[in-house]
């Protein structure tokens, strides 16, 4: 009722100094030709022009680069991200693929391959559908969807098992289709879990009904 404070601050003497990069690569015009960026010339060009003028204004001016409110932390900007969101009837994991991209962008560059692991849960859907031609089979129920990205970030296993499952399946799956040697952990990035029990189900850990994880050698 009465009404929003705000807080407001004089920063006029402060100028914030965005650091930004060159871009390096080619230009393409129309026709087909290709020749240096003009984008290079022109940041570079604005940015002498801004030095110029900055220069011949008053030294009590301040100059600094950190954003007002100041930077915020990987956690709590995964934490104001819903968890997951649902689109065409398929539950996505917002939180953990952005802390995928945030944490390991050295290995999201590189090409990674992806394999849908032939479990039972699998060959029963594919047994269906070919049962079924002629009419759309009922979508299975009770079924987590997997998705485990391995330590060397090469490689992305999907793999479908029931919510009944437990911790020690999906090792076992892990282990016939893994390229990578040696021994690791089960773990999701956020919230920040190692999953050890191998007798705990899917259901136990809410790994359902889907979820994306990571392995880290151990």
């Amino acid at each position: 009722p009465s009404g929003v404070p705000f807080l407001v601050s004089d920063l006029r003497d402060i100028i914030f100094d965005m650091p930004r990069r060159h871009f390096p690569g080619a230009g393409q015009q129309l026709g087909g030709e290709i020749g240096p960026s003009s984008l290079v010339s022109k940041v570079a060009k604005n940015e002498a022009t801004t030095y110029d003028q900055t220069s011949t204004e008053a030294s009590s001016e301040r100059h600094t680069n950190v954003p007002p409110g100041g930077f915020v932390r990987e956690e709590q900007f995964l934490s104001r991200l819903p968890k997951s969101v649902v689109r065409n009837g398929r539950v996505i994991d917002i939180r953990g693929d952005i802390a995928n991209l945030l944490q390991g962008s050295e290995e999201t560059s590189q090409p990674t391959s992806v394999s849908l692991i032939p479990t039972p849960v699998v060959k029963e859907m594919k047994r269906r559908i070919e049962d079924e031609e002629r009419s759309r089979p009922v979508t299975p129920r009770h079924i987590a969807t997997l998705r485990v990205k391995t330590e060397d970030g090469k490689q992305t296993l999907i793999i479908k098992l029931a919510f009944s499952a437990t911790i020690g399946d999906l090792r076992g799956y892990i282990d016939q289709h893994r390229c990578a040697s040696g021994k690791y952990v089960i773990r999701s990035s956020f919230p920040s879990r190692v999953y050890a029990d191998t007798s705990a189900t899917l259901r136990q850990c809410g790994l359902t009904p889907n979820a994306v994880l990571f392995l880290s050698a151990k």
